[in-house]
């Protein structure tokens, strides 16, 4: 628009519909239209030079906006869900790592400790690294050899 309010150029086409027509001249920097066949916009407009060489009106779908709002959360959604599940099952697998090892102490102490000698004896290569352990884990097995009577 022109400092007259006169449109000189526009991108409509044909022509600029009648709503804007109707109301383009208002002093607003904000407009909400519903355009028939076109969809809404929120359209903001800006002086150029102060106001001195007119206005530009920048029209913008609101469809399209809330598309590319949907399409970045959706975006989200999935990078998230795959930290999730990457998270579970490294989860899972450290946890595996860490019971691994109790299980076998349990294994060697029910065998050593217990006075039923229809249990199976665990693996003795098995046994041979529960024992070499220089952690807990290492530690009450080597308890546990004492406490059998299997100390040598």
């Amino acid at each position: 628009m022109d400092e007259n309010g006169v449109i000189i150029a526009h991108t409509f086409v044909p022509g600029v519909p009648d709503e804007i027509l109707a109301d383009y001249k208002n002093a607003k920097n904000v407009y909400d239209r519903t355009l028939a066949g076109l969809g809404n916009f929120s359209e903001v407009t800006a002086g150029i030079l102060a106001g001195e060489a007119g206005y530009v009106h920048v029209g913008m779908d609101k469809g399209y906006i809330a598309l590319q709002v949907q399409t970045a959360i959706g975006k989200e959604i999935y990078l998230l869900s795959i930290i999730l599940i990457v998270s579970v099952l490294a989860s899972y697998g450290l946890m595996h790592l860490v019971s691994r090892p109790l299980d076998h102490l349990r294994s060697y102490a029910w065998h050593s400790l217990s006075r039923e000698q229809h249990a199976a004896p665990p693996d003795s290569s098995q046994v041979k690294r529960l024992l070499e352990r220089p952690d807990e884990v290492g530690e009450v097995g080597r308890i546990i050899r004492w406490a059998s009577g299997r100390e040598s």
